[in-house]
This record gives structure tokens, sequence and C-alpha cells, in this order.
């Protein structure tokens, strides 16, 4: 990776730390990062690692993906994106209850007890697909398997478009929280 930084006072730590991130990457394809900011003192009992990402994709909602027809105590989505129908059905389970909601054929969505304009546009608006979410969880996975085995304890810290992950055997103490963000220069 080029943009690949890592901090430490011994040498052959850089160069493992290297082959590993890039073991990593290459094991998981993840896209759209600018950069990787390790810190890692053999030393310390702290290892820190800030990701930087570059955004991507953007989030769906359920105007996005489908067609409302608003009956009188009811709306019919027709699904235009069979793909999501699945994430759909459980964002609406999660918001309307699964009472209130039916799949009456293939491609339609039967909403109950929703009628009025301001309902309809509370509907319309229930996002169903946030591709940084799905992001972050790559993110926070890479860190994870860059960091040393044993460092159980771990702190997750999300800013913009980048992730910092702190991690110890030992509980996190504020003095590290603060080093590794001077160190990382982490602006939350």
């Amino acid at each position: 990776m080029e943009k690949l930084f890592i901090e430490s006072e011994d040498k052959h730590a850089v160069e493992a730390y290297r082959q590993i991130v890039d073991y990593v990457l290459n094991d998981m394809s993840v896209k759209s990062l600018d950069a990787i900011h390790i810190y890692a003192d053999p030393t310390a009992l702290f290892f820190s690692c800030r990701v930087d990402f570059e955004r991507s994709g953007t989030p769906l909602k359920i105007r996005d993906l489908s067609t409302e027809r608003v009956g009188e105590e009811d709306v019919d989505l027709v699904i235009g994106e069979e793909r999501y129908l699945a994430d759909m059905l459980r964002k609406l389970w999660d918001v309307y209850g699964q009472d209130r909601v039916e799949q009456s054929e293939r491609q339609h969505i039967i909403v109950k007890g929703v009628s009025n304009d301001a309902d309809v546009e509370k509907l319309l608006d229930v996002m169903v697909v946030d591709p940084l979410e799905d992001f972050y969880e790559q993110l926070i996975t890479l860190a994870v398997d860059i960091i040393p085995v044993g460092f159980r304890v771990r702190r997750v810290e999300y800013a913009g478009d980048s992730v910092l992950v702190i991690a110890s055997e030992k509980t996190i103490e504020k003095e590290w929280i603060d080093y590794s963000k001077e160190k990382l220069q982490w602006n939350s």
C-alpha cells in the first residue's frame, strides 16, 4: 500500500507491520482506502491505528428503491430494485412492526396505517442501505486483523472519513488515548 505510515522505534516491527497490512489488504480487498497510520512501540502496552478512507456510494432510502401508491389507510410500495427487498422488509419491520408490513406480491410491500402526507414522507425517508455503515465494519475488521495477538481490549472512534482503533492487553488508559490521538493526528 502506498499510503501506509508506520511509526515505531523498532525497524523490524515496521517491516513486520508492512507485511501484515499488505497480507490483510490482499485478503480483504477493501476499496476506497486513503491511508493507514500505525503507531507501534514494542515497549508500550498499547497499539493504535488510524484508517482514512474516501467515501463511496450513496445511502439508499425507500423512495430511491420503490414507487408508492397511497391508499386510504395504507401505502403500497412497488419495488423497483428487487435485490434490496430483504433489506427493505427488515427495515420496515423494525420501524412499523411485522403486523403492519406485508409482502402481498413479489414486488409489492404494503405498509398499513400510513396514509397522511407526513407519515408517507417519513416512510419514504427510511434508510434501507447505508454503504458507510458497512464500510466502517470492514475498516474495524481490517484494524482488528492488524492488531497484535492478545490485545483484546479495544477502543474504536469514528470521525468523518477516519476510524481510530486503540488496543491493549489491559484496560486502556486515558493517557494512551491522548498519546495515540496526538501521534496519529486524530481530529474528532
